[in-house]
């Protein structure tokens, strides 16, 4: 018996190219499964913080009182904005008031866009006389300047309980 035949005189090649290229086609597709990955990961790990609103807010105030409900800019990955938050009140609270106002917003250190400065939005709660618990909703949104190629994730919901003492 010779290399190359085996016990039935019948001849085999080994084609060692084709092993290689099927090791060579995994790895390609691994590496582009990679590369998506890294880049969804990047895009929404660097979307601006004022993005994260929590849907639930809880806060205590006394009666005749005021309280921060929230406070913050549109602002891109850029540093770029398209203006101050667009705030919209859903349903009314019955036993205080919402106000809104536009103040300089300074995006906190270690952020994204760490120092500079924004025209932010503020929300607040007035409470009236009488005690209790309150609730209001309302809708945030952040638009993006018109060069952004990413949509607005559009209005976000929240919904706030106050416990007026």
């Amino acid at each position: 018996m010779y290399a190359g035949e085996d016990l039935l005189g019948i001849e085999m090649e080994i084609d060692a190219k084709s092993s290689s290229d099927y090791v060579g086609s995994r790895y390609k597709i691994w590496r582009l499964v990679l590369a998506t990955g890294s880049i969804l990961i990047a895009t929404f790990i660097q979307l601006p913080h004022a993005l994260s609103l929590d849907q639930e807010r809880n806060a205590t105030v006394n009666s005749g009182e005021r309280v921060r409900i929230w406070f913050g800019a549109n602002y891109g990955r850029r540093c770029a904005t398209a203006g101050p938050p667009v705030f919209n009140l859903i349903s009314k609270p019955s036993l205080g008031e919402v106000i809104t106002e536009l103040a300089d917003y300074t995006v906190p250190s270690g952020e994204n866009c760490a120092g500079k400065s924004y025209t932010g939005l503020r929300i607040w709660y007035k409470a009236g006389a009488i005690a209790g618990t309150d609730t209001f909703k309302y809708t945030v949104e952040f638009p993006h300047e018109p060069s952004n190629p990413t949509p607005s994730k559009g209005p976000q919901p929240v919904t706030v309980t106050i416990v007026v003492r």
